[in-house]
């Protein structure tokens, strides 16, 4: 494919922006089989070690650009697509394409039995792009909502795009952790999330609750018999 952009006066453009994925300093990330057991009930594409910010917004794009070709291929099957800070993708530093990509998957999920998930911490770059064209279509077309603390700035934008009252911006502004405001059909109620002993084992971040959970792993001494 790239070849044929090389002999393409017209898409000469395109084919140095590919080059570096094709044959430059991206090639080893971009260019070759994946090495994902894709056979799992449940994968994580980590993309941590695109350290650069447009790489990473390129890997994320060409992850999510396999996993709706997969999650398209069977309507009776089940599946649920998580994408982690999509701001990446529809941000202020991201373009048009991407985001309409990134929209479309929002509107047409349930139409393939696919549930998808849109996460983010930033969310003054969620609505950056385009005067928050491309976030707003997202957050239309999710029927639920879940917001966390967010800083005072960042709350006042939540709770102009998802109208809400003073009050219920005040409390997203002074939610401690746990707590959130869920968001579904017009109606809005604060919500406590609680994780299992087996949940907070695998998701938790926290340096003391890490340090308590390998005193747990640790064996237990036998005191010796008299």
């Amino acid at each position: 494919m790239h070849r044929h952009l090389r002999e393409n006066e017209k898409a000469e453009q395109m084919s140095i922006i590919l080059n570096r994925f094709v044959s430059g300093s991206a090639r080893s990330m971009f260019n070759g089989q994946t090495n994902v057991d894709l056979s799992n009930p449940y994968t994580v594409i980590d993309l941590t070690f695109l350290k650069n910010r447009i790489m990473l917004s390129a890997g994320m794009f060409v992850a999510l650009d396999f996993v709706w070709d997969m999650a398209r291929q069977n309507r009776l099957e089940q599946k649920a697509i998580a994408i982690d800070e999509v701001w990446q993708l529809i941000g202020a530093h991201s373009n048009a394409l991407a985001a309409e990509y990134v929209v479309e998957l929002a509107k047409l999920a349930r139409a393939y039995n696919t549930a998808a998930i849109f996460a983010t911490q930033d969310v003054n770059d969620f609505f950056s792009l385009e005067d928050g064209k491309y976030g707003k279509a997202i957050i239309a077309a999710c029927k639920c909502k879940i917001i966390l603390n967010l800083e005072p700035h960042e709350a006042e934008t939540a709770g102009e795009i998802l109208n809400l009252t003073a009050t219920e911006v005040h409390k997203i502004k002074n939610f401690e952790r746990g707590h959130g405001l869920l968001s579904s059909n017009g109606n809005n109620i604060a919500v406590r999330f609680r994780a299992s002993d087996l949940e907070k084992s695998l998701i938790s971040t926290d340096p003391e609750e890490l340090k308590q959970i390998l005193e747990a792993k640790k064996p237990k001494k036998i005191p010796n018999e008299a």
